[in-house]
C-alpha cells in the first residue's frame, strides 16, 4: 500500500511515462531511476558523487498491456507500508535515500526525502519526497 497524500495530481506535478529496462521488475509504489538508456530500473543510490546519481521518481502506474510505467517526479508527501521502505527504525526529519527501489536511511548518499512520521506498530512511514533527488546528505543519522 502506498498513498500520495499531497503533491499529485496537481498542475505542478511532473509525470513521465517510460519503459522498464527489464520487464516485470518495476511495480507500483517503487522508487525507480531513469538509466542512461532512458529506461526505468529499481532506484539504488550509492555513496558516489551526486552528479552521477540518476533521477528518481515514484512509480504510480504500470500498464500491463504496453509495459510502460508512469513515474511521479515532483515533490510529494507519500505514506506507505513496509513493502516500500527498508526494515529499520525511523525518526522525524531523518534523511532518506533509495536502496533496491525502496526508501532507506541515508548516510553519504544523495537525499531524496525526509521522514515526516513513522508508526512502528503499524509499520507505516510518511515521507516528504524531493523532486528527482536533489539534496546531498549532510550527516549520518
Amino acid at each position: 500500500m502506498y498513498n500520495i497524500r499531497k503533491g499529485w495530481p496537481c498542475d505542478g506535478a511532473l509525470d513521465e511515462t517510460l519503459v522498464p529496462a527489464a520487464p516485470k521488475t518495476i511495480t507500483n509504489g517503487m522508487l525507480a531511476a531513469i538509466n542512461t538508456s532512458g529506461k526505468l530500473e529499481k532506484a539504488n543510490l550509492t555513496a558516489a558523487a551526486a552528479a552521477a546519481d540518476p533521477m528518481i521518481g515514484i512509480v504510480i502506474g504500470v500498464d500491463k498491456m504496453s509495459g510502460k510505467c508512469t513515474l511521479l517526479m515532483s515533490d510529494c508527501i507519500i505514506e506507505m507500508d513496509s513493502e516500500h521502505f527498508a526494515t529499520d527504525t525511523y525518526t522525524p526529519n531523518m534523511s532518506l535515500t533509495a536502496k533496491d527501489g525502496k526508501f532507506a536511511k541515508a548516510t553519504t548518499e544523495t537525499v531524496i526525502g525526509r521522514v515526516l512520521s513513522y508508526d512502528a506498530v503499524n509499520q507505516m512511514l510518511r515521507v516528504l519526497k524531493f523532486s528527482a533527488g536533489i539534496m546531498p546528505a549532510v550527516s549520518a543519522e
